[in-house]
């Protein structure tokens, strides 16, 4: 009986160290699984980022001449702009002020 016992614990044991092992491996596929499609968008990511730059770079350029507008205070008398004291005018009332005193 005593060595009957011995040997059902060391069974025991390596079914438990099994049991363990094959769940260590069944979380690494998990694992891998639920991330491959991350992966796979960071990749995407990290190839299409330079063109992503580039249309970005465009459309900045493309608004060179609005933000032109917006800055410039020609064509127009600069005391009638509202003064900075008044709290933050948002950039599209301020262009819009700016156009209607260019057009008086």
């Amino acid at each position: 009986p005593v060595f009957n016992i011995q040997r059902n614990i060391e069974v025991v044991g390596e079914s438990v160290g099994c049991t363990v092992e094959l769940q260590i491996n069944h979380t690494k596929r998990l694992w891998k699984l639920m991330l491959s499609p991350l992966r796979q968008i960071i990749r995407n990511m990290k190839e299409n980022g330079k063109e992503f730059g580039d249309e970005t770079k465009k459309v900045k350029s493309s608004f060179w001449k609005v933000n032109e507008e917006i800055i410039s205070k020609e064509g127009y008398d600069i005391s009638r702009e509202p003064s900075k004291g008044h709290g933050k005018v948002s950039t599209q009332t301020l262009y819009e002020m700016r156009t209607k005193m260019r057009c008086e």
